[in-house]
């Protein structure tokens, strides 16, 4: 009734290997915020101690503090970052760096010695006392900026500076890549120095009056006056005004009276102005001496694509001229020249149309250089010193002269 079923061999399983995947995700830092707590010495931003959990906070934090005694909180070295700050308490930065990836606002002042400020939006109820050599280096401060006499602070990187500056005296200015500066808003601009490189600008609108001040424009910088009217010199140290690479300028084009040097009992000073290495310094007005005890003003012009704007100097008193590699440099409205020294070489040409009389003033042409007086008719010696007209042939140049038409002579 029943057919009997065979056994049938049973097929052997097979299992599939698979290769498990395990997908990385990005990394990502968790943000906090800590808080001071000062349970530290109280002061210090290094001690872990004075935060809330006793661990320092980092890039991605963002920081609070706020402390019924208020601290002054301290920063001495290393690199200190966070992602934003607010703080009730005054901050004192006299070493290394705090760096602000986004906001920082401080309910009281921030002082920096030879310490740096580095990214993020300042603002500082009180303002930032500068007491030593400081940096603000990518950063925007809303707030007024004081650098106290002889210290110095360098902008750069693109820092803006949206309130007051003051500057105290013998304080250095430096403004550095991508930085465009005004000045203190005062009327006369004295004691200080002021440097602009890698094509920052330093304006000055509000400046009528330079006493005593070092102008250095380096790699593209320009620092411009243009309500400017009167340069003095120092009387206890020689003072420089030096444009130095292509596109780097000194705006000194509405002075009325440049009177470099100075002196103080039996010492002397000079004042320097450069146009180098394609350089340009403009000037105008009577370019003479700070007083007779001052030593003469330095000139100097060197250097392809260098350049001197005098088109509108009226007098040349008690100054060095030396131009080289210089096509033609014209003192257009220059009809007093005394008490001077010229000179003009490799291939460079001085020319003063206006010029009837020449009293105290040596001459040298070198190189193919060329001076040339067209209106000159009388020359005057110095009753004090020696004074020379010299033309120097150097090999291979055939022409170097001091000229002016021949019916004349000098």
């Amino acid at each position: 009734m029943f057919r009997r079923i065979k056994n049938r061999p049973r097929k052997k399983l097979q299992f599939q290997k698979r290769r498990h995947m395990m997908e990385c995700l990005e990394s990502r830092l968790l943000m906090a915020n800590i808080v001071w707590d000062g349970g530290g010495d109280g002061t210090s931003w290094t001690d872990a101690r004075n935060w809330l959990g006793d661990t320092l906070p980092g890039a991605s934090d963002d920081v609070t503090i706020d402390v019924a005694t208020n601290p002054t909180i301290r920063i001495a070295s290393g690199v200190q970052s966070i992602r934003s700050l607010v703080s009730n308490e005054a901050l004192n930065i006299t070493g290394g760096s705090l760096r602000v990836a986004g906001t920082a606002e401080v309910d009281s002042s921030v002082t920096l010695g030879s310490a740096s400020l580095v990214g993020g939006t300042w603002d500082v109820s009180e303002g930032i006392q500068v007491t030593g050599t400081a940096t603000l280096d990518a950063v925007t401060v809303n707030n007024d900026v004081t650098v106290q006499d002889g210290k110095s602070l360098t902008v750069q990187n693109a820092a803006v500076l949206n309130g007051k500056l003051t500057l105290g005296a013998n304080s250095n200015l430096s403004a550095g890549a991508q930085v465009t500066l005004a000045c203190p808003a005062v009327p006369a601009l004295s004691n200080v120095n002021l440097t602009a490189a890698d094509g920052a600008v330093i304006s000055c609108d509000s400046v009528t009056t330079l006493i005593n001040v070092n102008l250095n424009a380096s790699s593209g910088g320009q620092i411009l006056f243009p309500a400017a009217i009167s340069y003095t010199g120092g009387n206890y140290a020689d003072t420089t005004i030096q444009a130095s690479g292509a596109g780097s300028v000194i705006d000194l084009a509405h002075l009325q009276v440049l009177a470099g040097g100075g002196s103080n009992n039996n010492y002397r000073y000079a004042t320097h102005i450069k146009a180098l290495a394609g350089g340009n310094v403009e000037l105008a007005g009577t370019i003479g001496r700070n007083g007779s005890g001052a030593k003469w003003n330095d000139i100097q012009v060197s250097g392809v694509g260098s350049k001197l704007g005098v088109r509108e100097v009226t007098n040349l008193d008690g100054t060095n001229l030396a131009v080289t590699i210089l096509p033609s440099l014209i003192f257009e409205k220059a009809a007093v020249v005394t008490a001077a020294s010229l000179n003009a070489g490799m291939g460079s040409k001085l020319e003063f149309p206006l010029a009837t009389s020449l009293t105290s003033v040596s001459l040298m042409a070198s190189d193919g250089g060329q001076i040339v007086f067209p209106a000159t008719t009388s020359y005057t010696g110095d009753n004090y010193a020696d004074t020379t007209t010299c033309i120097s042939l150097a090999p291979r140049v055939r022409r170097g002269r001091i000229a002016r038409p021949p019916a004349y002579g000098l």
